[in-house]
């Protein structure tokens, strides 16, 4: 126990990284990878006190911060101090303690992140008697704050948990959230401030399309009196693995510009594909199939995603199908059709039942698009580009 009632926190943050920090495995292949990339970071752990009786004062506040970007770190902060002392007959005895620890990391590579972590735990106490006592400790505004910022440059599944706790009245700046950056401004994509008193666990899940992004984690705590508080939090942020194609195949139409590189990243390079020879009016013009490995044959979930456009003016509809290897043919659920313009749009379209039947059994994975007129069109050589198409698989 510490001298002035506070606990050691190593073993509460211990506790805290053991639900945040499990030994995640790294599954990759040629064409499968994170598309995040951790580009910086902020660090602050910071404190402040004041105590003492009459004349005689005790005060200072500390600020450390980090900014060195690396894969994992942590910090441990710690003061207490025990005074006593008369003014004009009037007696003061007065003690201050504080314990903060924070630590952090990155599994993967900072270029290729698959998962980020973060705990925090921060104990403080004071006590206060005699004829003129004063005492306070804080750390609060920032207290414990860590900033990662990150890039996605194809689109990823996200899933974060975590907890937010805290015993010390009037500390509202806990909270963990997930920014993104529009080029003006932070707009947010997660938060914790609306579960319930903004205190407890939480959990959330969703789609980070490619821009920057950060996730900020920052835990107070404060004690005035005779009180002594506690508050620790932890988050635990997942990537799903990302497949870029291997190969195509044109069924339909002709490769006008581009190749199954050119569909890896979000980068205004595309594949380009045109109409060229129809044998009937009722198949689609231009018909493409993508195909990619991965190595997670059981995913809990998998999502085709394709950013994509027309390069003529016109009525056209763009389907995208997966393949189901448990019937050996395209599905009739994992389907969707939409109207599609001269204007970049991305589709998402999520297998739908057993996941597992849209993974072969050598890791393979299908998807196919097909383009076909629906009305007047400026070109009767219509093409179709294709900038980006990757699948999401989270294990």
């Amino acid at each position: 126990m510490h001298p002035y009632g506070l606990s050691n926190n190593w073993s509460r943050l211990e506790t805290c990284m053991k639900k945040a920090i499990t030994p995640l495995l790294s599954l990759a292949s040629a064409f499968a990878f994170s598309q995040v990339s951790v580009v910086g970071r902020e660090s602050t752990v910071s404190y402040s006190y004041l105590y003492g009786g009459g004349p005689f004062v005790w005060q200072d506040s500390v600020t450390d911060t980090y900014n060195d970007l690396v894969s994992s770190d942590s910090r441990h902060r710690t003061y207490s101090d025990h005074q006593t002392g008369s003014w004009a007959s009037l007696t003061f005895d007065v003690s201050v303690g504080l314990v903060l620890d924070q630590a952090w990391s990155v599994t993967g590579s900072l270029s290729q992140a698959e998962r980020m972590q973060w705990s925090s735990a921060i104990d403080t106490s004071s006590t206060a008697s005699g004829d003129i006592p004063s005492s306070q400790i804080q750390s609060d505004n920032p207290g414990s704050l860590h900033t990662l910022y990150f890039d996605v440059n194809s689109p990823v599944r996200f899933s974060i948990n975590g907890a937010v706790n805290s015993v010390s009245a009037g500390v509202l700046t806990n909270y963990v959230n997930i920014m993104q950056f529009d080029g003006f401004s932070w707009g947010h994509r997660f938060n914790t401030w609306f579960i319930g008193s903004g205190f407890g666990p939480f959990s959330g899940e969703g789609v980070l399309e490619p821009g920057q992004y950060r996730v900020t984690a920052q835990l107070g705590n404060r004690s005035f009196g005779n009180q002594v508080n506690s508050s620790d939090g932890h988050y635990d942020l997942k990537f799903s693995q990302t497949i870029q194609p291997s190969s195509i195949v044109v069924r339909r139409g002709r490769v006008d510009a581009g190749s199954v590189s050119n569909l890896a990243t979000q980068d205004g390079s595309s594949l380009r594909v045109c109409k060229f020879f129809v044998p009937n009016n009722l198949v689609a013009p231009v018909e493409v199939e993508i195909i990619g490995t991965t190595l997670v044959m059981n995913p809990t979930q998998l999502t085709f995603t394709m950013l994509s456009r027309m390069a003529v003016s016109g009525s056209f509809a763009q389907q995208i199908d997966l393949y189901d290897y448990s019937t050996s043919s395209f599905s009739t659920s994992a389907t969707r059709t939409d109207g599609t313009g001269t204007t970049y749009q991305r589709r998402y379209l999520d297998g739908a039942g057993t996941m597992s039947h849209f993974v072969g059994p050598n890791g393979e994975v299908r998807a196919r698009y097909s383009v076909k007129q629906t009305g007047p069109s400026s070109a009767s050589l219509f093409c179709h580009e294709v900038d980006n198409a990757t699948w999401m698989i989270v294990p």
